[in-house]
């Protein structure tokens, strides 16, 4: 009787610690996932890569992205720095929605001006694909 019980209490407890973690596994594959798409964007705009980057973007409840990709022919981005210390920071638990904050020196070409801009992003998770996505439009270069 008392070793039965003692095999019910350690499954119990077995199963409780299987359980934490695959959810730890689970917010472990996310926020490296998170990571990852955050460099490749941030590789992409660094580099005045605007259609890889345009890649990346996926608008919630039916937002269309409204950019036309010939208007950023003339920008050269010279420079792409983080303003947030850590995305956790920022981190919505219940949407899982993470705001990043960068500025952005460009150089236009066509009028030989360096300028700078502040851009604000915002990533989603997708449960369906298990991805990360930014409901936010490319930054807007004037």
């Amino acid at each position: 009787m008392i070793l039965q019980r003692q095999i019910k209490w350690c499954l119990l407890c077995l199963l409780c610690i299987s359980i934490i973690g695959c959810a730890r596994l689970t917010n472990y594959n996310r926020g490296t996932k998170f990571e990852n798409r955050i460099r490749l964007y941030s590789q992409a705009i660094r580099w005045s890569e605007f259609e890889r980057a345009q890649g990346f973007i996926r608008m919630r409840k039916g937002h269309a992205q409204n950019q036309d990709l010939d208007s950023f022919r003339n920008i050269k981005v010279t420079k792409y720095a983080s303003t947030n210390k850590t995305p956790q920071e920022n981190f919505d638990e219940q949407t899982s929605d993470i705001i990043l904050v960068y500025d952005i020196d460009y150089f236009l070409e066509d009028e030989y001006k360096m300028k700078r801009l502040r851009y604000e992003q915002l990533w989603w998770y997708d449960e369906t694909v298990e991805d990360w996505f930014l409901d936010s439009d490319l930054p807007r270069f004037e």
